[in-house]
C-alpha cells in the first residue's frame, strides 16, 4: 500500500482525531489541521453505543476509550414525569454481542483521550480551510505477496 500521500483532516474534533488515529495506524501520515489557536476540554456528557465501541475497536483504541468514561449497565427513557417509557438492559446485551452497548463519557475526556493516541506533531492549530482543489489520483490497491 501507498502510504506515502499526504491526507488533510479538516477538524480537530473528535471526528477529525479518531479519522487521523486509524490512518495512522495503517502507515498513513495525515495532517490534522484545527481553526482554534488552542484545543480546549470542553462540552457536556455523551452517550455511544455499541456501534460507535465497535468502531474504536476496529482502530484497536477502544480500551483506551472505555477506561476513561462508563459503561452503563441499562439505560431508561422518561417521560416528563419521571414514568419509565422504555429501558434496555445494556448489560445483557454487552454479554450477548461482546462489546460495550451503553457507554457515557464526557466530550472533554473523549477528546483528550484521542489527543493520546493521536501524532501531535502533525496537529496544526490555527489555521482555517479557504480552499481546496480535487485531484485525480490512482487509486490505492493493497499489495499483494
Amino acid at each position: 500500500m501507498n502510504t506515502s500521500k499526504e491526507i488533510a483532516i479538516i477538524g480537530g474534533g473528535i471526528g477529525g482525531l479518531t479519522l487521523a488515529i486509524a490512518l495512522q495506524r495503517k502507515g498513513f501520515k495525515p495532517r490534522v489541521y484545527e481553526q482554534a489557536p488552542q484545543l480546549k476540554m470542553i462540552g457536556a456528557g455523551l452517550g455511544l453505543s455499541g456501534n460507535a465501541i465497535k468502531a474504536f475497536s476496529e482502530i484497536g483504541i477502544s480500551d483506551v476509550i472505555l477506561k476513561a468514561g462508563t459503561v452503563l449497565k441499562r439505560v431508561a427513557i422518561k417521560d416528563v414525569h419521571g414514568q419509565i417509557l422504555n429501558e434496555t438492559n445494556s448489560e445483557a446485551i454487552s454479554e450477548k454481542y461482546g462489546i460495550a452497548n451503553n457507554f457515557s463519557i464526557h466530550r472533554a475526556d473523549l477528546h483528550e483521550a484521542l489527543l493520546q493516541l493521536v501524532n501531535v506533531d502533525r496537529l496544526e492549530l490555527g489555521k482555517v480551510c479557504i480552499d481546496f482543489q480535487h485531484s485525480k489520483m490512482a487509486p490505492l490497491l493493497p499489495q499483494t505477496m
